[in-house]
């Protein structure tokens, strides 16, 4: 079990998220603002969305699924990913996850994760630009500071673009940079700091499959 949740940590992200009252600044709010205003009007504004879809799969068998959105509107680009798995793994698993991204001239301004297992809220984490740095806030109330800037390509943005020539990403969940090695054509590993790795394969610039590997299982994520 504790491998599938270190996969969702990555990989996965949330139907549901907190809707209690911000105590952030202003400017902090106008960011979560545009993130909620953008996914509310999708419909109006479908010619200028890019959605993707996958089937999460495990020993061949579906046993969930994932959606990503991205909008981009002047200079802003908005991503969210959703994500609801339900397997077995000595007791029965049930995981709803989100992570959501907004980049304001290219830089990230604004991410929210969140990942609930069957009813229990395992993660809740929020970054904000403040200044040169990002103030990142956990479900427990603790907060710190990551001097890692500007972050310009993170976990989302695998999604909807090919790493080409990049040989780095920021991790959201992680708060550090990981490592990018090509492996072959069109193909790309990234190692977690627990030592498991994601493999990532792209057609025309998109990732068509994600394999998720740990000593644990193998998780298989492929476009429809």
């Amino acid at each position: 079990m504790k491998g599938m949740l270190q996969f969702c940590v990555p990989i996965c992200f949330v139907h549901a998220v907190n809707s209690g009252k911000s105590k952030a600044p202003g400017f902090f709010r106008a960011g979560i603002l545009v993130i909620v205003s953008w996914f509310l009007f999708c419909p109006l504004l479908s010619a200028q969305e890019k959605r993707l879809s996958y089937n999460i799969k495990r020993n061949g068998s579906v046993i969930g699924n994932m959606q990503l959105y991205k909008k981009d509107s002047g200079t802003i680009t908005s991503m969210r990913l959703e994500s609801a798995v339900k397997t077995r793994m000595l007791i029965s698993i049930r995981i709803a996850s989100r992570e959501d991204a907004l980049f304001e001239n290219g830089i990230l301004s604004y991410s929210y994760l969140y990942r609930k297992v069957n009813d229990d809220v395992k993660l809740r984490k929020t970054h904000r630009k403040y200044g040169n740095q990002y103030v990142v806030s956990q479900k427990t109330g603790k907060t710190d500071t990551v001097r890692i800037y500007p972050v310009r390509y993170n976990i989302l943005c695998l999604y909807f673009e090919e790493p080409v020539n990049l040989r780095e990403l920021y991790s959201d969940n992680y708060q550090r940079m990981l490592q990018i090695t090509k492996i072959g054509q069109h193909q790309y590993k990234i190692k977690l700091p627990d030592g498991n790795y994601q493999n990532y394969y792209y057609q025309n610039g998109v990732c068509h499959k994600i394999v998720v590997d740990s000593s644990f299982f193998t998780i298989t994520m492929e476009l429809i």
